[in-house]
């Protein structure tokens, strides 16, 4: 899905066929999330090293605020561990990992308006433009 960043500049919002999503309460990825951010890291991150990714983590209105702020913050950093880890996705690559919590604003919200929790329960991944991609572009030199 393509979005635009705080500066105006377009990026993409990845989104995966069965979701990064997660059990109540847990931050561990499930074997199918494993599988779809190896393929992801694989296809992309390791191909288009020069662009910038942020991991954001979410969680569902279910519990306290504080316990929810903690597993967004637990459930982005497990992403971003996984990327790094097991899938040789350079550090360097992932400017931010935020855990945003129940933020009314982040929920999911089915057509009449209630929260879908289980989807709720989400991490999303975002690519960006970096850095250097932008003097690319702007010195018309972006391949």
């Amino acid at each position: 899905e393509k979005i635009q960043d705080s500066n105006g500049l377009d990026g993409v919002k990845v989104t995966f066929d069965n979701g990064i999503l997660f059990a109540v309460g847990k931050s561990a990825l499930t074997a199918g999330a494993q599988t779809s951010l190896k393929k992801f890291a694989d296809d992309v991150l390791n191909v288009y090293t020069d662009c910038d990714v942020s991991i954001c983590g979410f969680a569902s209105s279910d519990g306290s605020e504080e316990t929810n702020q903690a597993l967004s913050e637990k459930r982005a950093s497990a992403v971003s561990n996984y990327l790094t880890g097991k899938c040789s996705v350079a550090k360097k690559q992932i400017k931010a990992t935020t855990g945003y919590g129940e933020n009314p604003d982040f929920l999911i919200k089915d057509a009449n308006g209630k929260e879908d929790v289980k989807a709720s329960r989400r991490v999303e991944v975002y690519l960006l433009a970096s850095e250097e991609m932008i003097k690319a572009a702007e010195a018309g030199t972006l391949e």
